[in-house]
């Protein structure tokens, strides 16, 4: 489960410093898994995007930019 307490999305109005938290609940085989390091990927919708680019991540694959 994700939880993001000030959600997820950035407004056109908001400056490239801002941050967002996300809080995550992880679960094997029914039991949650306390604590764990698990890499998190941010993506825009960018079409320019291709699996040459320096924006590209296996994980959003053709047509995301990767924002980490």
């Amino acid at each position: 489960m994700l939880h993001t307490p000030r959600g997820a999305v950035f407004s056109g109005n908001e400056v490239s410093t801002d941050t967002r938290s996300i809080e995550a609940e992880v679960r094997v085989k029914g039991k949650t898994v306390r604590e764990q390091s698990l890499p998190f990927y941010w993506f825009v919708e960018d079409a320019g995007v291709a699996s040459d680019s320096i924006y590209y991540c296996q994980y959003g694959g053709r047509g995301w930019r990767c924002l980490n």
